[in-house]
């Protein structure tokens, strides 16, 4: 009976500190994953920079065409020329504003993934602390419960002739 009792404590020992292990290791997973989807708010960032950078270039190549073309063509730069100019200023500028609402779009959602692998992570960490909780209150149960089929064993075969304190012909 002890060594069946033994080997039930050794086998909930060994299934707890598996799951427990099986735990820590989807924690250190999405720890992970959080620490990439950090990397990817930065990526987001320089890569929209690089963009936007782009844009403004465009827009000097542009500005910079079109006074050059007006001035080639004997005009001032008034009249249409300047209109021309300002609704190209009105497009770049919406085009910036766009740039902006898209970046921080891009790397909000960015952010909330990350905070959702540090949640895993934190259930995880959790989960495997309560496995080991539950572990040890299943073999404290194993072990009252052997005690108790010991004790009982004993009254029953121990010589006790007299069961329970009852009167026995």
């Amino acid at each position: 009976m002890a060594g069946q009792m033994v080997a039930q404590l050794w086998g909930q020992h060994q299934q707890g500190k598996a799951q427990a292990a099986m735990y820590n290791q989807q924690a250190r997973v999405a720890e992970a994953n959080a620490r990439i989807s950090d990397r990817k708010q930065e990526q987001i960032a320089d890569q929209a920079l690089q963009e936007r950078d782009k844009m403004s270039d465009k827009m000097r190549l542009i500005q910079g065409q079109n006074v050059a073309e007006t001035g080639a063509g004997g005009l001032a730069m008034s009249g249409t020329p300047l209109q021309l100019m300002a609704s190209s200023y009105d497009e770049y500028n919406k085009d910036i504003q766009n740039w902006e609402t898209n970046k921080n779009n891009s790397i909000y959602n960015e952010y909330l993934n990350g905070m959702n692998y540090r949640n895993e992570a934190s259930t995880a960490r959790v989960a495997a602390s309560n496995t080991k909780s539950q572990t040890r209150m299943a073999m404290l149960g194993t072990i009252l419960s052997g005690a108790s089929s010991i004790y009982g064993l004993k009254g029953q075969y121990g010589g006790s002739s007299n069961s329970g304190g009852y009167y026995s012909p």
